[in-house]
């Protein structure tokens, strides 16, 4: 029986579970600390570990964050906007906020205002993890640039064509029917979801799909995709439907990953075991090490030509940095080494490699003769950006130039890490058109 709130779902009731098991455990620890210390525990680490937690305030949290979902989808889900997974927690509090204290139009601007090109665009990045999405990135990238231009007639259609090919494509897949956004009979709920709840996509696609016989020039703030493409809303060229529509992909998102994932239905078996005692001590000693370590993250001073060299090859630069994993890319390429290229490279959102052919069609005719480093900048325990001086050769001209170029430290599955504490890898995510056009890797 799917959960009647989305707070019922079971990713947010194991994090309830999970703080009240921690609450009951503080409440026992000095009365099973003589027995810890018996089976080996290190009691000292987990009093610390203790010391440093305000139950308080994690409850408190935890409630923010599991009400915020239900509450959001009441009270916006009539104009068009739905929670999601990757949706910021703090602009849907804060637009919850101000729509019950000055109404709804006053929310709705919170979200307007969060929805500009910058966030659309890391959205859109991301959406890249989505396997039937990314031959749609071309025409969603030039909607973007629409968006940006305030091209807004342009802009939406496109958007909602794609989002209703998306799911026509994952629906078929996974359900055997072709299914679009707009059809009736769309399957769009997915288990421990977000967006996949009753309360969401559906009603969503409900809203979007109702019927629109008659013109209307009055200016439109929902995103009625068949008043829009049969050409019955004329006044749908604004930036509220823009949001709404971008807004809508974001969240179908979360659901065609779970149905790629083959994770619609959820687990075949049955719930796992709570953790034992011991089981949630380790958790709990591991969850605040990681926390310590990440209060305790500066960026690195690095001074070019003092710190490390202005270039050379990899083996003069410290194994395991973001500049030896670019120096081991810029070295492959001064030999022409395409598949070793690949090995460097992941794309912006879904941590794929990048294919040696793509790599080879774009970097054949553009040798690099040598490198000079201008400057290494941390912005993040995840994320180092580098200042590279390029001297390359394309079609028989010599030049040099400047790039930018971003490495993230990433985790096994493609997700970034936080480097010094969690095991990753450096990797190349830069947009690679900076260095050779056409090869993409994200905004």
């Amino acid at each position: 029986m799917p959960p009647e709130r989305i707070r019922d779902i079971p990713q947010f009731r194991k994090l309830i579970e999970e703080i009240d098991s921690l609450s009951r455990l503080k409440t026992a620890f000095p009365i099973l600390k003589p027995f810890l210390r018996i089976l080996g525990v290190d009691v000292s680490t987990v009093e610390r570990a203790f010391a440093g937690i305000d139950l308080d305030e994690l409850e408190r949290r935890a409630d923010t964050l599991t009400s915020t979902p239900d509450r959001f989808n009441e009270l916006f889900g009539e104009c068009g906007w739905i929670m999601y997974g990757d949706m910021n927690l703090e602009v849907a509090t804060t637009a919850i906020a101000v729509a019950d204290e000055e109404g709804l139009e006053a929310g709705e601007r919170v979200l307007l205002n969060y929805y500009d090109s910058e966030t659309v665009s890391f959205h859109l990045n991301r959406m890249q993890a989505v396997q039937a999405f990314r031959p749609r990135m071309r025409l969603a990238r030039k909607a973007l640039a629409d968006f940006r231009e305030d091209r807004y007639h342009a802009c939406i259609p496109v958007v909602l064509a794609l989002l209703d090919g998306l799911v026509q494509e994952v629906h078929a897949a996974t359900h055997g029917e072709a299914r679009a956004f707009s059809s009736e009979d769309a399957d769009l709920t997915a288990w421990d979801s977000i967006a996949g709840h009753s309360s969401g996509l559906e009603v969503l696609a409900g809203l979007m799909r109702k019927g629109r016989r008659k013109t209307r020039e009055a200016e439109l703030t929902v995103p009625y995709r068949n008043g829009i493409l049969h050409g019955m809303d004329l006044g749908y060229d604004n930036r509220i439907v823009a949001a709404k529509v971008w807004a809508a992909l974001f969240a179908v998102r979360e659901w065609a990953l779970k149905a790629e994932q083959g994770e619609l239905e959820g687990p075949n078996v049955g719930e796992s075991d709570p953790p034992t005692l011991l089981e949630s001590l380790r958790r709990l000693e591991q969850t605040r090490e990681l926390q310590r370590k990440l209060e305790n993250w500066r960026p690195r001073e690095i001074v070019v030509g003092e710190d490390l060299p202005e270039t050379g090859a990899p083996e003069a630069f410290p194994e395991g940095t973001p500049t030896r994993s670019l120096v081991e890319f810029l070295s492959y390429w001064m030999l022409d080494n395409f598949g070793h290229m690949a090995s460097v490279l992941r794309r912006v959102g879904t941590g794929d490699a990048v294919e040696p052919g793509a790599i080879r069609s774009e970097f054949e005719y553009t040798a690099l003769k040598g490198f000079t480093i201008l400057a290494v900048e941390d912005f993040s325990p995840a994320f180092t950006d580098i200042t590279l001086d390029l001297h390359r050769e394309s079609f028989g001209r010599d030049e040099h130039v400047q790039v930018l170029v971003r490495m993230t430290y990433m985790k096994a599955d493609g997700s970034p890490a936080a480097f010094g504490v969690e095991e990753g890898k450096w990797y190349l995510t830069t947009r690679l058109n900076l260095v050779a056009p056409g090869l993409e890797m994200g905004d």
